[in-house]
């Protein structure tokens, strides 16, 4: 086949996806086009890949798109940052003061009938991906969910792009990091980590690469929190205050417009 014929044929798929899934921005939609259209590889092997990247978008979008509760929506509490600044000890102290159950995405135990479903994902991405989408799609009631540090950073923008979506449907969403300085934050996560973990330079590497992506979770988040020299039930003392202090904001506003 031609360069010509096989350009035409790449740009058909992609356009094909394109119209399939309307809410990706193009800018995304150009960035996967450039790529398969300077790849050297075979049609049959570009074709292959693309039509496999479109049935996986089918399954994000049916994962993310499910209705969810309003008051799930408004009243959850979901915990984002990297390994070692508290997300778990800080869900326990949140639980505690506002009676809400806790539901931490690196449990087995409690996740045990989605965590049953990982070895039918070729990347540990996708069950992230997967198991993301459906705990927060099945929720029933409000909960504080903490997640695990690789569940809100995809390298793939298209991914990202589906779990921001849904995570940001949520009306709390934490940021949990130490600093706004990302070279502070390293130095205390890794003392925390020397004392804990028993995989230090795996450890020390993943948060080097989710401090250094840490806008990724700004973009996902409704509120930063920065956790240096505070305890975890000060940490969540003071996002209670926050969040009760957005809903009033909200509730003032909705007022208004409501006057108007």
């Amino acid at each position: 086949m031609n360069i010509d014929a096989k350009s035409h044929r790449i740009q058909q798929l992609i356009q094909m996806a394109s119209n399939m899934f309307k809410d990706i921005p193009e800018e995304m939609v150009d960035r996967v086009r450039e790529l398969y259209m300077n790849d050297t590889r075979s049609l049959r092997d570009i074709e292959k890949e693309i039509l496999l990247l479109i049935e996986k978008l089918k399954r994000m979008e049916h994962l993310v798109s499910k209705d969810i509760n309003s008051e799930v929506m408004e009243n959850s509490i979901i915990l984002i940052g990297p390994m070692g600044v508290g997300k778990s000890t800080v869900a326990k102290e949140l639980c505690k003061k506002i009676s809400l159950p806790r539901v931490s995405l690196d449990s087995r135990e409690q996740l045990a009938r989605y965590y049953s479903q990982r070895d039918k994902f070729s990347h540990s991405k996708e069950f992230e991906f997967y198991l993301t989408a459906s705990v927060l799609t099945d929720l029933k009631k409000p909960a504080v969910i903490d997640f695990g540090a690789g569940h809100s950073i995809y390298e793939n923008p298209i991914m990202f792009f589906e779990v921001k979506k849904l995570i940001t449907s949520f009306s709390n969403v934490v940021f949990l990091i130490p600093s706004e300085d990302k070279e502070k934050s390293m130095e205390i996560l890794n003392k925390r980590i020397n004392k804990m973990d028993g995989n230090i330079p795996k450890t020390t590497a993943d948060n080097k690469h989710f401090i250094e992506r840490s806008n990724l979770n700004s973009q996902l988040a409704s509120i930063i929190m920065y956790t240096q020299n505070k305890t975890p039930s000060e940490v969540a003392e003071e996002l209670i205050v926050r969040i009760n202090q957005k809903r009033q904001e909200k509730t003032e506003i909705e007022t208004e417009i409501d006057r108007e």
